[in-house]
């Protein structure tokens, strides 16, 4: 079970860089790995849960960085979850949380935990270096201050 799950899981997280979005009658693969259920403990209360959640949030980050990337480096699973520690990368090409555009390229690691329900994730939390990625684009000096790039 844990392979199936891990191969399920990356299987989701590539879906959001390769931008596999389309719904099923397109040949996407959203609906095959969404759990209709779907819930994203990162996004805000308002957004959408469910596969048309999960386009939102992939979209909202496809249009915010351009050569997206998320570099699988370990995958555990355990019973039903799945941990994937992941490098991610890109160049700002658009507004993002509050982040106005800089233009400049980031590479961070992120560790994101999803839970399989019916052979689809069903939930998904993560601790990314937000700190790391707004140091990179030039929104963050060492020491804290804020600037604007």
């Amino acid at each position: 079970m844990s392979e199936t799950n891990k191969r399920l899981a990356l299987r989701w997280l590539e879906a959001i860089w390769n931008g596999d979005l389309d719904p099923p009658a397109a040949g996407g693969v959203v609906e095959q790995v969404v759990h209709p259920d779907f819930h994203n403990h990162e996004t805000a209360a308002d957004r959408p849960g469910g596969p048309e959640g999960f386009r939102d949030t992939a979209r909202r980050l496809r249009r915010a960085f351009a050569d997206l990337r998320i570099e699988p480096l370990d995958v555990i699973a355990e019973a039903d979850k799945v941990v994937i520690r992941a490098r991610v990368s890109g160049r700002q090409v658009g507004p993002f949380a509050g982040m106005p555009v800089t233009g400049r390229e980031f590479s961070v690691e992120h560790t994101h935990i999803v839970r399989i329900l019916d052979e689809k994730v069903v939930e998904h939390w993560a601790n990314r270096d937000d700190c790391g990625m707004m140091r990179q684009l030039g929104l963050l000096r060492i020491g804290g201050d804020a600037k604007a790039a």
